[in-house]
Formats: C-alpha cells, sequence, structure tokens
C-alpha cells in the first residue's frame, strides 16, 4: 500500500500564495507537520532555492487517532519522509525536528524568525490554537502563516476534533493583525 500524498490537493495554493516569493534571499520556513515530505519537497525545490534560505520541519512521526493515521505504518513515514529529503537534510538547508510542536516552540522556535509558517499537525482544535498562537511569535512581520484542513472534519460531530473552531478563534483575537490572503480548503494569512 502507498502512502497518501495529502499535499497534491493544495498544491495549487502553495503555488498562488507562494510564486512571487520563489527564489527570495534567506528565505526562512517552518512547516508543524511534515508527514513524508511532499510540502517540503516543493518547498525547497521551488521557493528555497536561495542557498541561505532553511526549512525546519517539526513532527512527532508518530500518526493521531484520526481515522486516516490508524492504517499507515509511521516508522514507513518517517523512512519515507528522510529519503525523500536526503539532499537538503545532508545539506543542512532542512532540519528535520522530532518533537511536539508544543515543545519546539518552546526549546528551539526563536522570535519573528520566520518568513513563512505552515501549521499541519495536530488537527485537534485546542493544538490548532496553541500551534497558531505560537506561530504568531515566531513570525516575521510581513511574513505568511498558512493554516491546513480549515474545511476537514474528523468525523465524530465534535468541532473541537477539528481545525475549523481553532482557526476561527485566532481569527477573533489576532485578525487585526493580519490580512487575509485566502480562505478555503486552506487559510493564508499575511501578518502586518
Amino acid at each position: 500500500m502507498g502512502l497518501p500524498n495529502w499535499f497534491d490537493h493544495v498544491r495549487g495554493t502553495f503555488v498562488e500564495q507562494l510564486s512571487p516569493l520563489f527564489g527570495a534571499k534567506d528565505f526562512t520556513a517552518l512547516q508543524v507537520g511534515a508527514y513524508v515530505g511532499h510540502a517540503s519537497e516543493w518547498l525547497l525545490a521551488f521557493l528555497l532555492t536561495d542557498e541561505g534560505s532553511r526549512l525546519d520541519d517539526v513532527d512527532t512521526w508518530l500518526g493521531s487517532d484520526e481515522a486516516e493515521h490508524q492504517a499507515l505504518d509511521f516508522t514507513e513515514v518517517e523512512r519515507e519522509y528522510r529519503e525523500r529529503l536526503k539532499h537538503w537534510l545532508a545539506l543542512g538547508q532542512v532540519s528535520a525536528f522530532k518533537m511536539t510542536s508544543d515543545d519546539f516552540f518552546r526549546m528551539a522556535c526563536p522570535v519573528e524568525e520566520y518568513d513563512f509558517i505552515y501549521i499541519d499537525g495536530d488537527h485537534r482544535s485546542h493544538q490548532v490554537l496553541r500551534d497558531a498562537i505560537n506561530a504568531d511569535a515566531g513570525l516575521k512581520h510581513g511574513g505568511i502563516l498558512a493554516f491546513d484542513d480549515y474545511s476537514w472534519s474528523a468525523g465524530t460531530g465534535v468541532d473541537a476534533d477539528q481545525p475549523k473552531l481553532a482557526i476561527d478563534a485566532f481569527l477573533a483575537t489576532f485578525g487585526r493583525y493580519y490580512e487575509v490572503l485566502h480562505e478555503g480548503q486552506q487559510v493564508w494569512l499575511r501578518k502586518h
């Protein structure tokens, strides 16, 4: 069984929102939730092409209790990630932090460091909200903050099991500091 490529569903939004920044000098990106590295590979191939640019990926590579994850072998998921990105990992252009996003933001995330932060990790609303608030501190002014799975449902009927509640709460609280660039399956924001 091959591992699903969920990035293909949002690739067009990445191109639309990030193509004006292709090749930017010393561009820094953070991705919360790296999975097998499809988005990472795309970012490194198209956006982070300057030798001073870098990507930090944060993932536990343990999966979650989401139905989609139950059939996946996360040892294989991590192996595929490392194989897919081995060139960039060897160059030091991407760093893989095998930890929770809470641990990363507490221990390793500098303030106003990143030009782009993509949140696609733990989908429970309380964690998405924590990731968003922590990402705000790590994002440069003028930087882009993107959330995946705005319209995704865990299928449990519980709002707290999906990102939308958290993204809406973040926008209600921090919205005056951001410009909405895109809203659909994903939400993309630019920090003032």
